[in-house]
């Protein structure tokens, strides 16, 4: 907000010194008429897809003045022309500021054979400018090509990261499942025997110690049972497994998560599919961070609504101007929300990208 500020007081004072400048009785609706369009032109500029067109057309906008006053002689439109090479300076690539450079240079020496106010040693000042400019926006585009390139390494890396924790756990659950089948097979199957055993001696013989055997026998056939059960369990349900992933994801990303977790919100029961929708939206929220913010900071807050249901929200600053579509992310995220009875939005308020959403805990879902 502020840069726009900035931006938005620098143009107007420009443009008013200029207009202030050229202004005359009968010459005042066409000098407004030149203002209100300048102003037009330049704050469609964030909103075109081709933004040359639109500083080609700044620059024509300007030469209007000369021919509303033609014995009036001003520097104001000069520090405006010079103000429109910074501001496409940051906002074109190198391909089109070339083209941009040589419009403006035209338009430049144009403008100095109709006022007697430059001089030769100004014009060398305005080429040094020219190759200042030329080598800022290069290196701003070089600059702003390897931050991309490092936020696909990045994304890549913790693809890999990813992939190495599935086939971990993937490995892990493996062999879980292979000493729950072992031990399933040769104790269990032995401890049955056993107690069988001891039925038909209790038969045979009525004696007490075989009935306090057999139930001995029983008891640990029942923990085996309960200790083949736990290693068959894949991962601990709730809540928990949700931090887990969370924490992870903070590490991989570089990310500072700012983490508030309201009464009640860690008892909850959540079923499997619920866990990962809670991930990926958390993950989300941290991808657009990553691309689109000034700060590594991004708040979530999770809490129980008046009705028991889970309520989330993921909120991070981004850059004034930002807009954002619904992506294929974003668009996923909503539809998973939603075929589980839930709620998902995303919007930008005040400078913040935020996530919000409802999810009904696993007993409200029918």
């Amino acid at each position: 907000m502020r840069e726009f500020w900035v931006k938005f007081l620098t143009t107007v004072l420009l443009l008013a010194a200029t207009i202030y400048d050229y202004i005359g009785e009968d010459s005042l609706f066409l000098v407004m008429l030149v203002f209100t369009g300048f102003l037009t032109i330049y704050f469609l500029l964030p909103l075109t897809r081709k933004p040359l067109y639109l500083y080609t057309a700044l620059i024509l906008t300007l030469f209007i003045l000369p021919l509303i006053n033609t014995n009036h002689s001003s520097i104001y439109p000069f520090f405006l022309l010079i103000y429109i090479l910074i501001d496409g300076l940051f906002r074109l690539a190198p391909a089109n500021f070339k083209i941009f450079i040589f419009i403006h240079m035209a338009s430049v020496i144009l403008w100095m054979s109709m006022e007697p106010l430059f001089s030769f040693e100004l014009l060398l000042l305005i080429l040094f400018v020219y190759v200042l400019a030329w080598n800022l926006n290069r290196e701003r585009y070089e600059k702003h090509m390897k931050q991309d390139l490092y936020e696909t390494l990045l994304g890549e890396f913790r693809k890999l990261k990813r992939l190495a924790y599935e086939a971990e756990r993937a490995a892990r659950l493996e062999e879980r499942t292979k000493i729950a089948r072992d031990i399933h097979d040769s104790v269990g199957h032995k401890l049955t025997a056993l107690i069988m055993k001891l039925q038909v001696l209790g038969y045979k013989e009525n004696h007490p110690d075989y009935e306090e055997l057999k139930k001995l026998a029983a008891d640990s056939l029942d923990e085996t049972r309960q200790a083949v059960r736990a290693l068959k369990t894949e991962e601990e349900g709730g809540f928990a497994s949700v931090l887990q992933l969370i924490r992870k994801l903070e590490s991989e990303s570089h990310i500072i998560l700012d983490l508030t977790i309201r009464k009640g919100v860690l008892t909850a029961r959540l079923s499997n599919k619920q866990n990962i929708a809670l991930y990926r939206i958390i993950q989300e929220a941290l991808t657009n961070a990553m691309r689109h913010s000034r700060s590594r900071e991004v708040k979530v807050v999770f809490r129980l609504n008046a009705v028991g249901n889970l309520e989330f929200t993921a909120e991070n600053k981004v850059e004034p101007h930002y807009t954002f579509s619904w992506g294929f992310g974003l668009t996923g995220m909503k539809e998973r929300m939603e075929e589980m009875n839930g709620r998902f939005d995303a919007y930008i308020s005040e400078n913040r990208f935020i996530v919000e959403g409802m999810i009904p805990l696993e007993a409200r879902i029918h």
